[in-house]
């Protein structure tokens, strides 16, 4: 059939030559209705999905938990607070067809929190009270003389709404400058090679937090909720298979190695695919395999060989979603962007790595500034969103989520080391103990 293009462009002419209500009749005519009616299904399904988590969501009840740090050193390390998350991963709940699209049910998440009141520090949990028992079981079985008391929200004594004749405040969410693939500087790097001795890459955050006066606050939130290993894994997994055929193709070395070496390389390297997917070739491929992965672990450029053994490092460990906000509220005469805000980016900061991954803060969609047009507006609307997110502890506000793993997450919160003295921190008064087991009981 030849197709002529006059008349093509003749009859487009005359199908859009008629009032803009005679186009849209003409259109859901021939065919256009059949677009109209997916987009339409696909926003109501939408909106039953998100009324009947709404409706789910409410029905949870959630509180406050306090962790109160004991005076006498507790000699743990940041490997204790690495099991917490792990256990917490227990958690992880998988639903049926009928509990996701009728009920509503969605897995739940906790905030663990960092918040610097009237000069005191806080450490924070927030549950769902179905949850109170693991909490507290998973945090007494790591830290024995930990106290955990429930409080009531320390979020209810600021406004939502802004501009506030009495505050001010600036926030921002974390984000991940790479592939969630890629890991951050862990707590592991922050030792000293020959002492061991552990140099808190939270001592800088605590400081900065102290400092506060009586009329600021700085609230730094992490939000985690458990997931599935196939949830982010095959991810990990891909970006491997990514990076090793950029190299091979960039540097030459599928002609310097065996055919066997380049298909394993191109298939994601057999033996890095055996130690972390747990994936056993049969015995004659994998003696090949050992061998040409010896060669190529060789020829790999350095910097590329640490990139793989890091991902690899990461996916090794449980994983959690993860969202991160900051947020520095003051009354307007002592609000002080230099003292509640650049302190807490630099200490975050410290876990950045030019190699693997960073965090930063989201200044682009997030943070509460805005530039050129309807700048108050804007400023406006942001600082009310991301104090809402705040204090709903919403996973959905703001960014998407990210992966981070139980190492990573232990890095950002933890009960401070030994040698963090900070005096700011709130710690139980005396220890307690079980009563004697001579104690006389009354009849």
């Amino acid at each position: 059939m030849d197709f002529n293009l006059g008349d093509i462009l003749t009859n487009l002419d005359i199908f859009f030559s008629g009032s803009p209500l005679d186009i849209f009749l003409n259109l859901f005519r021939n065919g256009g209705w059949f677009f109209i009616l997916i987009a339409f299904l696909v926003a109501l399904y939408k909106s039953w999905i998100f009324l009947r988590q709404c409706r789910y969501d409410e029905s949870v009840k959630r509180i406050v938990l306090s962790l109160t740090l004991p005076r006498v050193n507790t000699n743990k390390t940041l490997k204790s607070v690495e099991n917490i998350f792990a256990q917490l991963a227990g958690a992880h709940t998988t639903f049926n067809l009928w509990e996701t699209y009728v009920l509503g049910i969605f897995q739940l998440s906790f905030s663990f929190e960092i918040v610097s009141m009237n000069g005191r520090l806080h450490l924070f949990v927030r549950t769902p009270v179905r949850f109170k028992p693991l909490i507290e079981s998973i945090f007494y079985a790591q830290y024995p003389d930990i106290e955990i008391t429930e409080v009531n929200d320390y979020v209810n004594s600021v406004p939502n709404t802004y501009p506030d004749p009495n505050y001010d405040i600036w926030g921002t969410e974390f984000i991940l400058v790479k592939d969630q693939s890629y890991p951050l500087r862990s707590y592991i790097e922050f030792e000293e090679q020959l002492s061991q001795e552990l140099k808190d890459p939270m001592a800088g955050m605590l400081e900065c937090l102290g400092k506060l006066g009586p009329d600021e606050q700085g609230w730094f939130q992490i939000i985690v909720k458990p997931i599935a290993d196939t949830d982010w894994k095959e991810g990990s997994k891909k970006m491997i298979d990514k990076i090793l055929k950029q190299e091979i193709k960039h540097s030459g070395l599928g002609a310097s190695i065996s055919n066997a070496a380049s298909n394993a390389a191109y298939s994601g390297v057999e033996m890095f695919n055996q130690t972390l997917w747990g994936t056993e070739p049969a015995a004659a491929a994998k003696v090949q395999a050992g061998a040409d992965q010896s060669r190529l672990n060789l020829m790999l450029n350095p910097t590329i060989r640490q990139e793989l053994d890091a991902i690899q490092r990461k996916a090794s460990k449980i994983g959690f979603h993860v969202k991160i906000r900051y947020i520095y509220i003051g009354k307007h005469q002592s609000f002080d962007k230099a003292r509640g805000v650049y302190g807490v980016i630099g200490a975050i900061k410290q876990l950045n790595s030019v190699n693997l991954n960073s965090l930063k803060p989201d200044m682009k969609k997030t943070a509460t500034r805005a530039y050129y047009f309807f700048v108050k507006l804007r400023v406006k609307w942001k600082k009310e969103k991301i104090m809402r997110g705040y204090k709903a502890r919403s996973t959905v506000r703001g960014r998407n989520m990210f992966v981070l793993n139980t190492e990573e997450l232990a890095t950002l919160f933890h009960l401070p080391v030994d040698q963090v003295k900070s005096p700011y921190l709130q710690r139980t008064g005396a220890k307690k103990a079980e009563p004697p087991l001579t104690l006389p009981l009354a009849n």
